[in-house]
């Protein structure tokens, strides 16, 4: 049902010899079984109920995860080969089937987003390095395909899209978060205060069935709530030198996951207030 999940796990610089990496932010819980899953950037782990950590998807380079209504799970991958690089769109089924939904091609993805509406039409970032921009698009179903908001162009890299159990599609911006709205242009939600490098200004973020969003503050190594119409309240302080690329609220507390450099731990705060931390490894 789900064809066109894209998402880009290295993105390229004006250097045309190198690429510049970035932190992943896949971070999902399957709402049946309570399973979370989150990506390191070498593979993909699962913690189920009882705090029990094994390796869902081994020798995976995905930065980005969506989990849809049947336990599905989907991610991407990045490989070098000789000189260049080549990328393909995985998805695990609930009983642990890995098949590629979108086969190895040649390389660097330049669509990003995971998003899908209520109506199942799915949203991606389309991504030009000649422009140095990026336009949402919607695809409504086959061969339907069109640019949202009237072709509205954003900064390059545009990474994080995410919808709400609503349906409703928001993408952040930099330091802004932005709501589409039923007329097909985009709302500010959020604005934060100018940042040294609004690259990671905000990475991944929940937007939440009470119109709330949560969002990892990655410079500030801080867990934000954003309310509309009020000043955003910290949650959650990641101690130096962790800095915060996901965060996922679930029925069972707040889970973060953290970077430093290239190590990567996941961290757990229960409604009991109780902490636990898996990694890193």
């Amino acid at each position: 049902m789900i064809r066109r999940f894209v998402a880009a796990a290295v993105l390229m610089t004006a250097a045309a010899d190198r690429a510049e990496a970035h932190p992943g932010w896949g971070l999902v819980r399957d709402p049946t079984r309570g399973i979370v899953y989150y990506t390191d950037l070498a593979r993909v782990w699962k913690i189920d109920r009882d705090g029990r950590r094994s390796v869902a998807v081994p020798d995976v380079h995905t930065h980005e995860l969506r989990i849809d209504a049947a336990g599905n799970l989907y991610g991407e991958d990045l490989a070098g080969v000789g000189t260049g690089w080549r990328n393909r769109v995985w998805r695990m089924t609930p009983d642990g089937r890995v098949a590629d939904i979108l086969p190895w091609r040649s390389g660097f993805r330049d669509d990003y987003g995971f998003v899908a509406d209520r109506n199942e039409a799915l949203y991606w970032a389309k991504c030009s390095t000649e422009r140095d921009a990026c336009v949402v698009r919607r695809r409504r179903g086959p061969g339907v395909v069109g640019d949202v908001a009237g072709g509205k162009t954003f900064a390059r890299p545009l990474n994080f899209l995410a919808s709400d159990p609503a349906g409703r599609v928001f993408l952040a911006d930099g330091r802004s978060i932005l709501r589409l709205t039923e007329g097909d242009s985009f709302s500010v939600v959020y604005r934060g205060p100018a940042s040294a490098n609004d690259r990671f200004a905000l990475m991944g973020f929940q937007p939440l069935a009470s119109g709330e969003v949560l969002a990892a503050a990655f410079e500030d190594r801080t867990v934000i709530r954003i309310a509309p119409g009020r000043q955003p309240v910290v949650v959650y302080r990641t101690a130096a030198p962790w800095q915060p690329a996901a965060v996922l609220e679930a029925p069972d507390g707040l889970w973060i996951t953290e970077y430093d450099g290239s190590r990567v731990r996941q961290r757990h705060r229960g409604a009991n207030g109780r902490e636990r931390t898996w990694g890193p490894d």
